[in-house]
């Protein structure tokens, strides 16, 4: 009984340590190759400074009207997925699609997430990358809710459209 407790022991602890090796090595190749990709996939828009940290902002077109879209919450890359969109808007207003703090080419923050950090987040990278109202906020699932905080506090003039 001894011998067959003794080997149980031993079994566990090899099957741990190799856990413990294999989580390691997993560990690693992500930092490998997160800073890899880094260096590969360079930002579409520009960097922008926003609390301490970069914000990543992608703007075009020309017109008064600055068309500002916001993503819905869990889109990894807005650029990509509003790209049909903003192509086609381009010869007639301005527009910037944002990548909010943890999503896309922007740094992750320590900061609450609460819906009022956000917005204060979009307004700030808004200016800091002269983007100038007339705004038309377009909000996809979740980011409708920031279009419409952002107006609730910097626009004076609010008007939702049925879709």
């Amino acid at each position: 009984m001894k011998k067959w407790l003794k080997r149980l022991w031993k079994t566990v602890v090899i099957g741990f340590v190799a856990i413990l090796v294999f989580l390691g090595a997993g560990a690693i190749y992500e930092q490998v190759s997160v800073r890899k990709d880094l260096k590969s996939y360079t930002p579409s828009g520009k960097l922008y400074d926003v609390d301490g940290k970069r914000m990543h902002l992608y703007a075009g077109g020309q017109g008064d009207v600055t068309v500002v879209f916001a993503s819905g919450w869990g889109t990894a890359n807005p650029y990509v997925d509003f790209s049909p969109l903003y192509e086609k808007l381009a010869p007639h207003v301005k527009f910037a699609v944002y990548d909010r703090f943890g999503y896309g080419y922007s740094d992750t923050t320590d900061k609450k997430r609460d819906i009022d950090t956000i917005t204060n987040e979009i307004h700030k990278v808004l200016q800091a990358s002269g983007q100038k109202p007339p705004y038309l906020f377009v909000g996809h699932s979740l980011g409708s809710l920031e279009t419409l905080r952002f107006a609730q506090k910097y626009l004076k003039i609010i008007v939702c459209l049925p879709v």
